[in-house]
């Protein structure tokens, strides 16, 4: 009827979730049917406002209607269900999908993919992308195996990583920024530093340009291989090139723990000094260990502004910092292990309290066959 399409015009027009339900609702009350375009577009809201819930219920609803849902219905409640972390059952609507006669899309396998990803299901996410190969219906792109490197970079498998790389020029795809930055992060949770540099070297051989993630995981992979020298290079060239990481980022905080346990006092103060011209709002836990470094640099009035005294109660610890650092400059070395908090509290230098442990254990990679992987998680 005209009323009906009117009102499946209006619930298309929605952007918001709620008001697509209660129009729905309203429409189910008045009797009237709304049809796939309507369902659809309340998918649609559903997925972006991250009701994976709603959406698959939505979707159970629209199992009933007479038309049933389409490729687009799937992708909709599949894009939800992997930002709602469900992988086990976005991987379960794929495999439903010829079942109903619908072809899944690219779009499809790589929601799908991308779930597996944040469900730590690396070999999964291998097994989909080479399904999409073998039947021939649909090519995977460049965001497939963006998805399916981000899996493995998640999983530490640096290796998978950049053998999905290698497979782009063979299918005749171009990497982008993203895979190389993901085959980046992967070598740094590898321990793999020098890997991980020709990555970064290799992007202009790509017409790419290196962006702050390139930067960051190239020197968090140096940092993580106690390679301080190239860790500082690479920062350098970072800023030369106008690219200037936010001060609560892993980087920044990682160079001034680089600049604590070598003594580079230089780059030490070049990192702090950088605090009051960053406007930033940080994690308490960044902010806390910042403003009490600050506070022992006899720094009172940026440390109490970086601790957040009206938010957060350890701005009046920093105050006693500041008060007791003639105090504390003047004791000997060799306290034991104390919380920042309790450092800050006892005016107790940031320098003895850090961590003894620069290193960082080997991983072992582990070998699954994605044939193993497809069969447990069946």
């Amino acid at each position: 009827s005209r009323s009906a399409v009117c009102w499946n015009a209006t619930i298309s027009a929605c952007d918001f979730w709620p008001r697509s339900l209660l129009l729905q609702e309203r429409m189910q009350e008045l009797r009237l049917r709304a049809d796939v375009l309507g369902y659809n577009a309340t998918l649609s809201t559903l997925e972006k406002g991250g009701q994976w819930r709603l959406a698959l219920e939505t979707f159970r609803t629209l199992g009933q209607h007479p038309l049933g849902p389409d490729a687009i219905s799937f992708n909709s409640v599949i894009s939800a269900l992997e930002k709602g972390f469900q992988w086990q059952l976005a991987t379960k609507m794929l495999t439903e999908m010829p079942l109903v006669d619908i072809r899944p899309s690219a779009i499809t396998f790589n929601a799908t993919i991308s779930a597996c990803e944040k469900g730590e299901k690396w070999a999964l996410s291998l097994a989909i992308l080479e399904n999409m190969v073998e039947q021939q219906a649909v090519q995977p792109d460049v965001v497939s195996h963006n998805a399916a490197i981000a899996a493995c970079e998640s999983a530490r498998e640096w290796e998978m990583a950049l053998a999905v790389c290698d497979l782009l020029p063979q299918r005749s795809l171009c990497p982008t920024v993203v895979t190389c930055n993901s085959c980046i992060s992967a070598c740094e949770k590898g321990l793999q530093w020098e890997l991980s540099l020709r990555l970064l070297a290799g992007l202009p051989t790509l017409n790419l340009v290196a962006d702050e993630i390139s930067y960051s995981a190239a020197v968090l992979a140096c940092a993580n291989s106690s390679r301080w020298e190239s860790a500082f290079a690479l920062w350098d060239t970072c800023l030369q090139q106008g690219i200037s990481p936010c001060i609560d980022s892993p980087l920044h905080f990682t160079l001034l723990m680089l600049s604590e346990q070598h003594a580079l006092r230089s780059r030490e103060r070049e990192l702090l000094c950088r605090l009051p011209k960053t406007g930033w709002s940080g994690s308490i836990p960044v902010q806390n260990i910042l403003a009490f470094h600050l506070a022992v640099e006899g720094r009172a009035a940026v440390s109490v502004q970086a601790a957040g005294e009206q938010q957060n109660p350890l701005g009046l610890r920093i105050r006693a910092a500041c008060g007791a650092w003639d105090l504390a400059s003047s004791r000997k070395k060799g306290f034991a292990r104390v919380s920042v908090q309790e450092a800050a509290g006892k005016g107790i230098l940031w320098h003895e309290t850090r961590s003894d442990n620069s290193g960082l254990p080997q991983r072992s990679l582990s070998r699954f066959s994605i044939q193993d992987e497809v069969t447990e998680t069946s």
